[in-house]
């Protein structure tokens, strides 16, 4: 799910061309993180980002409880579930890849999805929660 803003809700916030520039060349690479303290609109860049560009994006915003590998795994599945349904279906029996051999298994199944999701962007927003316990 991504949090779709619209010109109403927009009014009087700055638009950042530069940010967005950032995100476009961000996005030519395998991974792009957004680092920042809270209140300096990552959230925000990226939802505007993602509007204006019509991106396909798949929205995980991250609590708690998803330090735990199972809410985790889930909680992707079912983000992932709308736009992908076949890879979902395929990925929820896997469980969280937790093993080499699960890995391999979640590696093989996005390299046959590759046609599918080759320009997928996943957001996990707040994975400053996550603390690997």
């Amino acid at each position: 799910m991504i949090p779709r803003n619209n010109s109403s809700t927009n009014l009087g916030m700055l638009r950042r061309p530069r940010l967005h520039s950032l995100i476009r060349e961000g996005l030519n690479h395998p991974l792009l993180v957004m680092l920042a303290g809270p209140g300096y609109g990552k959230t925000q860049a990226m939802t505007d980002y993602l509007t204006e560009s019509g991106a396909n994006a798949v929205w995980l915003r991250l609590t708690g409880l998803d330090n735990l590998p199972a809410h985790f795994w889930n909680h992707l599945i079912q983000a992932l579930k709308p736009e992908y349904p076949d890879l979902s279906d395929n990925l929820g029996p896997l469980g969280f890849p937790a093993t080499l051999s699960g890995f391999d298994a979640f590696i093989q199944l996005l390299t046959k999805n590759y046609s599918q999701i080759k320009r997928l962007i996943l957001v996990f927003d707040d994975f400053g929660v996550i603390n690997n316990e």
